[in-house]
């Protein structure tokens, strides 16, 4: 069984690491609140100098602002000034500018009637040299009409010469010499007309044998369109009408020329009729052969 004292003692031992603890904890405590209140110490200090140098920076941003708002208000003011020195130049220089294209627009109006005026009197002139030059036309047409009438005159005078001096004289020999038959009449520029059937017809050679007859045509140039009136000429009846008398008679058409292309001698040909030419020194005409 164990002594009460030793039990004392032992809680009298316990007791005192009990205290010892506590102290230690009040210690530990204690420190930890001094290390605390030194923070907050710190942090409150810290806190005022912050809120001073909010104070500061809040000064010098409200100086800074108000001498900006001062600037600011001093270059409004200027640029306002400068509009309005500009605006007013610009609206001088506007009147000027409407003065001048007034002045400009004056003087080209005055330009355009001196021109249309100017052009009106050339326009008339010019009328009236071409109706001059109309009237010398007219008069110089007139004259060449005649001056053409009288050289057709001539033209027409020369191939009666040409009829008379190449054509009529070979008529005989040439046709001996292609068909092999004499003429017994001949004769130039016929004249034919009826006044009852009013049919008129020229012809430049007429020559016969006892039983055809030959019709010569000269031209100073032949063509197919040529040909063609030439054959039609004598397929429209009115040579029978106006010559009966060779009714009877088998009729022969020549076309004479002092030159005819070959081709058109071919043309002739294949027409039925017979081309003329001039060759060596007489009028000969060609067959198809």
């Amino acid at each position: 069984m164990t002594s009460p004292d030793i039990n004392l003692e032992n809680r009298i031992s316990t007791a005192e690491k009990d205290i010892e603890g506590i102290r230690f904890y009040n210690e530990e405590l204690a420190n930890a609140l001094a290390r605390l209140v030194i923070e907050v110490t710190n942090s409150v200090i810290s806190t005022d100098e912050f809120k001073e140098e909010i104070r500061r920076d809040t000064k010098v941003l409200k100086e800074e602002l108000k001498k900006f708002k001062e600037e600011m208000g001093n270059d409004t003011r200027k640029f306002r000034e400068e509009i309005r020195r500009d605006t007013k130049v610009l609206k001088e220089e506007l009147k000027k500018f409407k003065e001048e294209m007034g002045n400009d627009t004056r003087k080209f109006r005055e330009g355009i009637r001196r021109d249309t005026k100017v052009l009106k009197e050339e326009l008339k002139e010019f009328k009236e040299e071409i109706r001059n030059d109309t009237r010398k036309f007219k008069e110089e047409m007139k004259q060449s009409k005649k001056d053409l009438d009288k050289k057709w005159g001539d033209l027409a005078n020369k191939m009666g010469t040409v009829i008379e001096d190449l054509i009529t004289p070979s008529v005989p020999t040439a046709i001996k010499k292609a068909f092999g038959q004499n003429i017994i009449n001949s004769a130039d520029h016929i004249r034919r007309y009826n006044k009852k059937l009013n049919l008129r017809m020229e012809i430049d050679v007429l020559a016969n044998s006892d039983d055809t007859l030959y019709i010569i045509e000269s031209k100073t140039t032949v063509s197919k369109d040529k040909v063609d009136v030439f054959e039609n000429k004598f397929k429209s009846g009115k040579f029978d009408k106006l010559f009966p008398e060779y009714n009877d008679f088998r009729v022969v058409l020549i076309l004479a020329s002092i030159k005819i292309p070959e081709n058109i001698i071919e043309y002739i040909h294949e027409k039925g009729m017979y081309p003329m030419v001039y060759i060596g020194d007489m009028m000969e005409i060609i067959t198809a052969n």
